[in-house]
Order: C-alpha cells, then sequence, then structure tokens
C-alpha cells in the first residue's frame, strides 16, 4: 500500500517554556530496520544558545553514530580541538561545542558518494528517485536554498562508535562579529545536573522606595538528564 504523508493525530511532541529557558523533546524509533530509539532534547537557554542532546536507547549493545549539521555553501569551517566553528561572510561565527559523546568531527563538502538510505519505507537504498533522466542519490554536503539546483555546501558531522544507552550532548552557541571562543558559555556538569550560566537580570521584591527592585546578577538554569527523562530544575 501507499505510504500516508500525513499524520491523522498530533504530534506528541514535548514544548516547555520558562523564564529563561525553552525545551524541545522529540522521539524517533528506527525499528524494524535497527531496534534503537532516538529521543532529541532541544533546550533554547537565555534567548542566546542551545543545549542539544540526542539520547539513543536500545537492545543492541553499541551503534554507529553520525549527529549531522548542514550548512550553506558561503559558511566557512574550522575545527578547534572537536570544536565547530563556523563563520559567515559578515564575519559573524556558530560555535558546535562538544560536551559528552567523544564524538570526532569530519567536514564533507559536495559527497557524490551516495550514502545508503532507508527513508521512507525501511528498505536500503542508494536512489531516492529519478529526475530528469538521473539518479538522486543520497549524498552529504550540498544545499539548495540559494538556487533550483543542488550546489556544494559544507556539512560538518560527527562520527564515532557508541556503547548504549548513549547520550550525545553540545551546545550551540552564535557569537557575534568579534566575539571568540572566550565568550562560550561556560556549562558545567555535575552527576546528571547540567549548569547553564544566563545573563538574564533576576527580579527581587519591590523596594519600600517603590523601586522595581531588579538586581542584575547572573543567573543559572539547572537542566537535569538521564537515560529515562529531563526537566528544567525550578
Amino acid at each position: 500500500g501507499s505510504i500516508p504523508m500525513e499524520s491523522k493525530a498530533p504530534l506528541t511532541n514535548r514544548w516547555e517554556h520558562g523564564d529563561h529557558t525553552s525545551l524541545f523533546v522529540s522521539s524517533y524509533s528506527f525499528a524494524p530496520v535497527k531496534p534503537v530509539s532516538w529521543q532529541r532534547r532541544v533546550l533554547f537557554v537565555d534567548r542566546s544558545y542551545w543545549l542539544l542532546q540526542d539520547v539513543l536507547t536500545g537492545e543492541q549493545p553499541e551503534a554507529d553514530v553520525e549527529q549531522n549539521f548542514q550548512f550553506e555553501a558561503d559558511i566557512k569551517i574550522e575545527f578547534q580541538a572537536g570544536v565547530t566553528v563556523a563563520t559567515a561572510p559578515n564575519g559573524a561565527r556558530l560555535a558546535l561545542v562538544p560536551l559528552e559523546g567523544g564524538l570526532s568531527p569530519k567536514l564533507t563538502v559536495g559527497d557524490k558518494e551516495p550514502h545508503v538510505s532507508y527513508w521512507p519505507d525501511g528498505k536500503p537504498k542508494t536512489v531516492l528517485a529519478r529526475e530528469d533522466n538521473r539518479d538522486q542519490k543520497h549524498g552529504r554536503g550540498w544545499t539548495g536554498r540559494s538556487s533550483d539546483k543542488l550546489i556544494p555546501a559544507p556539512a560538518v558531522t560527527y562520527v564515532g562508535k557508541a556503547k548504549l544507552p548513549a547520550a550525545l550532548t553540545l551546545a550551540i552557541v552564535p557569537l557575534a562579529p568579534g566575539q571568540t571562543l572566550e565568550q562560550v558559555p561556560q556549562i558545567t556538569r555535575a552527576g546528571d545536573v547540567w549548569t547553564l550560566p544566563c545573563s538574564g537580570a533576576i527580579h527581587g521584591a519591590p523596594g519600600t522606595d517603590g523601586t522595581a527592585g531588579a538586581m542584575n546578577r547572573a543567573a543559572t538554569v539547572r537542566f537535569e538528564t538521564t537515560v529515562d527523562g529531563c526537566r528544567v530544575i525550578p
């Protein structure tokens, strides 16, 4: 039969918003191709950067993992001790900072060797479709947003093996022109709890003189993550 192209029920994605955070959580199962489940957690902190965590669980003891990030054609990529620095023509940068997982970054631009794809029917294939009498193959490092044709563009893939259950955690931090990696927030972890700095003002009780009582001091967000779930700690 045909593959359904639309859902008849609401997605079960989780969205939560707080004073300094927005949290998105979604899940996907690779069954029956692989006995592995994938949960992606994205925490937007202080309206300034993201903590991204991919959690893999399943019956098999370990898995080959690829965590892919596609950029536009005019973006320049460099690696600094495992950190990906993507620089736009105006000097603004985006830093991908691995915090957990032990994967190594690999740069691909205009890959013409097709990867095996299981989309959308779960069957392995290297040709997704045919168009203009040509095979449309699945490769990395291409973009099509700037024109009606695919053009080479950098893709960064963090690759490696992971013992299941596994958590892959990284920070995604925009940097304004002139900012360096020294401006990346110093994220720390104690056990299952991540501490994420933010610069928002914390408002206290009104003062006796009728002032708002705002205290301009740095705040932190605490984010607890386990294999079973995650939560922003009040």
